[in-house]
Order: structure tokens, then C-alpha cells, then sequence
């Protein structure tokens, strides 16, 4: 879950919170610091839909990708070891 924090005080606000409980500051959207994109606190769950600021990466799929490379590597090579070896 994502972390918002109040553009006026900056206290940290709850996703779908619709003031600041610390200054009383109203929310009608989220503002990108970035690239300034406006919208639903929804739309900003993952990261801002325009620019891609704070999005996260999923590294376990990337790990997952990684072992499944590097084992059709070995597979391979130790195929191409065993076939040789034949000859």
C-alpha cells in the first residue's frame, strides 16, 4: 500500500482519507511531484499512471525470471557437454 502525505503540512494520510487529520486540509486529488499528473488516490496505488514515479518493481519476479534462465543454461550446456563428450 502506498504512502500519501498532505501537500499543505506534509503529515502522512491513509489511502482514501478525505482530509488531513493533522491540519484539516481537504483532498480532492493527488498530485505527482514529479510530473505533476493529477488524479484519484486510486489511480496513484502503484505508482503515478503518467510518469511512473514510485511505481514498484516486483523483484521476486525478477529473481523467478532469473533462476528459470539460468537453469536452461546449465540444461543446455551440460546437454551440449554430455553430447560431445560422445564423440
Amino acid at each position: 500500500m502506498r504512502t500519501f502525505y498532505c501537500q499543505k503540512c506534509g503529515a502522512e494520510v491513509p489511502l482514501n482519507q478525505d482530509y488531513c487529520s493533522n491540519c484539516n486540509s481537504e483532498f480532492s486529488s493527488v498530485l505527482c511531484p514529479k510530473c505533476k499528473f493529477i488524479g484519484n488516490s486510486l489511480d496513484f496505488e502503484d505508482g503515478c499512471p503518467k510518469c511512473g514515479y514510485l511505481k514498484r518493481v516486483n523483484k521476486r519476479k525478477k529473481r523467478f525470471t532469473f533462476r528459470i534462465f539460468l537453469s536452461l543454461f546449465f540444461t543446455l550446456i551440460f546437454t551440449l557437454i554430455f553430447l560431445l563428450s560422445k564423440f
